[in-house]
């Protein structure tokens, strides 16, 4: 089975109750509302406008949200230019350039955290969470959701919880262990029915069918999928319409109900295809695949999952990719292409222990072994069957260990209630009260011992990840220098080569110009090009902000008047350039950059005998 929660984690982006002739309804009222906003309130209607944009058109999304960045910054308005990174954040998340997303959320994050606003400060969180599942990060998921969630709890904000909770149940779920992914699932479906929220509603109790399903459970799981279809129509959610149905497609096909599984997942397919989702389709292409396999139809099969696996490839759905290398091994083998068996497995186990996902590596070995074995390489074969039962039972102990340790809790519970009547009865004898007290003060003292150990323990915990921290922050800062560095130089280098040309042009114009005089205004137009284009910009800010948190912030606080190009002056002179690499980076002449900061002097009030760059350097 293809998991669907790798589709449902998008808690914070996908659009309910809204159609694309809705959306460009809603983007053609924003934009009358722009041309008579004041500058305060184009800010936050540009942000929107990029906001909506994001599933018709990409593009025009960065564009409107790069704009509402940049006033944001001009204007000194902190809150707004953090949810400009945040839609920034996303809209890199949903392009799958994962590292830009992770970079945008965290200045986002920083800022909502200096700003003291909690609400925003989770949900950039969760939006993290999202992208961690998606690099394969595991432990980042848990870290930011359980933080998320932490906050949520804190400010008593309900809304928010059920996402949280529902991205831990997902990090567990990955992890084979269902009973601890259950408990999370029906948490966060406990209180999306206490606050009415549908949305999330509609989402966990998927992943509550998916869980129920992977189980073997599969009346069970049948029943939340029912339930979430009919939420879904509630909804008027095409999305998770398609969802839903594929997933009880999958159900119907493991009871063997073949008809009506091809029934389900050609009306999901068709529901996909319609809403341009990528996932969807990926997903439904998968699952017709097997569906063929369970039929024989292996040829039809083979072309129905290569289709998913390059479309899965294309999105950035890594567990999916990999699955399909594990499903096409499989049939390769029974269809005796032992070759092509062979290294679809290989595949598979190479990118599940790259990403750490343990379910993928013991299934690979288990078509490398099955393999191997019919290619009569019995030593292989016994290697990776080995291998195979190994992580097979390192999820099955994980599991029980699990289940021992809630065993455990259960019968100290028992065992204390219990010695804790016997001590009632033995103060009611007044014969034993004598040992009673004694028998008390050796416990007293036995855990007072116990709590003092604890104590040190937890001292010796705080004190080691203290150190941690400070490790993983100082190797984040080094690594960040490292990329802010490499990007300056090639900027540099690439504006130096743009300069030279440049100066190439200048000397051809005069023979172009008086030979094709047509061609003069195309010359100057090419010479005088923006070098630093805007989204370099915001890519360098990113870097820059990383390793200099707070400088463009205090720049602005202290000296409100300053132009976007005197703050991106100041920035280069931060980074110690000198003036001939200012102006290669600029696409300005050394002239010019001296102009710029004797201007950049005057503005800061800075007496004559101050230096520029020592002061740029303490901000």
């Amino acid at each position: 089975m293809m998991e669907r929660y790798l589709y449902i984690i998008f808690f914070v982006f996908l659009p309910f109750n809204t159609s694309l002739s809705q959306t460009s309804t809603i983007i053609d009222s924003l934009k009358s509302q722009l041309k008579i906003a004041n500058e305060e309130e184009k800010v936050g209607i540009l942000n929107e406008i990029g906001w909506q944009y994001k599933y018709s058109d990409i593009d025009k999304s960065k564009e409107y949200v790069l704009m509402g960045l940049q006033m944001s910054e001009e204007l000194g308005l902190d809150h707004k230019k953090a949810t400009a990174y945040r839609n920034l954040g996303a809209i890199y998340l949903l392009t799958g350039v994962y590292d830009s997303a992770i970079l945008s959320y965290e200045v986002a994050l920083n800022l909502f955290k200096e700003l003291e606003d909690a609400k925003s400060t989770a949900k950039v969180l969760n939006d993290m969470s999202v992208t961690y599942y998606r690099t394969g990060d595991l432990d980042k998921v848990l870290e930011c959701s359980q933080e998320a969630q932490s906050i949520y709890e804190k400010t008593d904000y309900l809304e928010g919880q059920p996402a949280a909770l529902m991205n831990i149940g997902n990090v567990y779920r990955n992890r084979g262990d269902y009973a601890t992914a259950l408990e999370y699932y029906l948490k966060s479906l406990k209180i999306s029915e206490k606050a009415h929220i549908t949305s999330g509603m509609v989402m966990v109790v998927n992943n509550l069918g998916i869980t129920y399903e992977s189980e073997g459970k599969l009346d069970k799981a049948l029943e939340y999928y029912l339930r979430g279809l009919e939420l879904s129509e509630e909804l008027g959610n095409k999305r998770f319409e398609s969802v839903y149905l594929a997933n009880i497609a999958d159900v119907y096909k493991q009871k063997q109900e073949w008809e009506k599984s091809l029934e389900f997942h050609e009306r999901s397919l068709s529901l996909a295809k319609e809403l341009d989702d990528l996932e969807g389709i990926a997903f439904s292409l998968m699952s017709i695949g097997t569906l063929n396999e369970s039929l024989e139809n292996y040829e039809k099969a083979i072309l129905f999952i290569r289709d998913a696996l390059h479309l899965s490839d294309s999105i950035g759905l890594f567990s999916s990719k990999i699955h399909s290398q594990n499903i096409l091994s499989q049939i390769y083998r029974k269809v005796g292409r032992i070759d092509k068996a062979l290294d679809a497995a290989n595949q598979a186990l190479e990118g599940a222990e790259l990403l750490g996902y343990p379910e993928r590596a013991k299934a690979a070995h288990h078509n490398l072994s099955e393999a191997y074995a019919i290619a009569e390489n019995f030593e292989r074969a016994y290697t990776h069957y080995l291998s195979f039962t190994y992580i097979k039972d390192s999820i099955f102990n994980e599991n029980k260990t699990s289940q021992l340790n809630e065993l455990r809790t259960k019968y100290e519970s028992e065992k204390k209630e219990q010695q804790i009547a016997k001590l009632e009865l033995e103060k009611a004898n007044a014969g034993i009260k004598r040992n009673g007290l004694i028998a008390g003060l050796v416990a007293l003292f036995v855990i007072s011992l116990i709590s003092v150990s604890w104590l040190r323990y937890r001292m010796r915990k705080n004190r080691q990840l203290r150190e941690q921290e400070i490790r993983l922050s100082q190797e984040k800062i080094k690594y960040y220098k490292t990329e802010l560095k490499q990007f300056t130089r090639n900027m540099v280098m690439k504006n130096a080569r743009i300069a030279g040309l440049n100066e190439e042009l200048e000397k051809v114009k005069e023979e172009i110009s008086f030979n094709c005089p047509s061609y003069n205004g195309q010359i100057d137009k090419l010479m005088q090009s923006t070098i630093l284009t805007d989204d370099e910009w915001v890519e360098f800010k990113l870097l820059f902000e990383q390793v200099n948190q707070g400088f463009f912030g205090n720049l602005r606080t202290k000296h409100p008047d300053l132009s976007i190009a005197e703050i991106r002056l100041a920035a280069l002179l931060k980074l110690n350039l000198n003036t001939h690499e200012i102006a290669n980076m600029l696409g300005i002449s050394s002239e010019s950059v001296n102009k710029s900061r004797y201007r950049l002097r005057k503005k800061l009030a800075l007496q004559k005998e101050a230096n520029l760059e020592e002061f740029i350097m303490k901000v």
